[in-house]
């Protein structure tokens, strides 16, 4: 059910985007190489699982049963068990995101919701985000994130706008994070505008200077281009001499496996 669930996810604010013409239908090639790689490791785990629970032979299923007894005694395995980690976890290594170096990258995996606070108040992570593409600001200037949002072609989608800090702050107006897991994970995008997806996988990551100065690169990269706007971008880029790798999909699709080439 969780899997048929990110399945329709992933698929239909792509059909959503493409209906109403904000985007190019090639961006429905990306379902595939997004999805695939996670149900097939659904369905590994699967085929695993159920033949760990119907061993026939009474010798292995006592050494089933004793290592898992045995195990239940440790908090941090039986914590593991409960929190279902060793579930295989959905993650976007190809198709419309754009790839960096960090360890442990958000990017390519579902943005954490967070707690937030402002004032006292604890706003709704999920309200604010709503259902579209959401720019959120980690430690950035909010007038940079509306400057962002005024460009081509986030200007047509309108994009949600998020600003959060992650230390307190003397401004009643600032969103805090206010969870101490979600801050350490966050840290490494200090100064970064995230761009969160509807289906809330992260599609990017990059300073703002970046995202301000390379929209349409952005854009292009995470499927919100037109096929005209496409056309019109690769013919600038040829001019300019940009190298952007693309995968081996058709040339009208916007997947890319590779990271963003770095903006001075």
């Amino acid at each position: 059910m969780n899997t048929g669930a990110r399945d329709a996810n992933n698929l239909c604010w792509k059909i959503a985007f493409v209906l109403r013409k904000l985007a190019s239908p090639s961006i429905l090639d990306s379902y595939e190489p997004e999805r695939r790689p996670h149900i097939a490791a659904v369905v590994k785990y699967s085929v695993l699982v159920g033949r760990l629970a119907n061993i026939r032979s009474w010798p292995l299923a006592l050494v089933r049963d004793a290592f898992f007894a045995a195990a239940n005694l440790f908090p941090r395995v039986r914590q593991y068990f409960r929190e279902m980690r060793y579930m295989p976890k959905s993650v976007i290594t190809r198709g419309l995101i754009v790839a960096d170096k960090k360890p442990a990258s958000l990017v390519g995996r579902v943005f954490p919701r967070l707690a937030l606070c402002r004032n006292g108040a604890k706003p709704d992570f999920d309200e604010i985000c709503a259902s579209g593409f959401t720019l959120i600001g980690i430690d950035v200037d909010p007038v940079a994130l509306e400057k962002i949002a005024l460009l081509t072609p986030w200007a047509r989608i309108k994009p949600s706008l998020l600003s959060v800090r992650l230390a307190a702050s003397t401004q009643r107006s600032d969103l805090v994070v206010e969870d101490d897991r979600q801050r350490r994970l966050l840290a490494p995008y200090s100064g970064e505008v995230l761009i969160v997806r509807p289906d809330r996988y992260v599609a990017a990551a990059a300073p703002a200077h970046d995202m301000l100065h390379e929209a349409e690169f952005f854009a292009r990269q995470v499927g919100l281009l037109r096929n005209e706007e496409q056309v019109a971008g690769a013919t600038q880029a040829g001019r300019k001499g940009q190298n952007i790798a693309i995968s081996g999909t058709p040339a009208s699709s916007t997947m890319i496996e590779s990271g963003r080439p770095s903006f001075q």
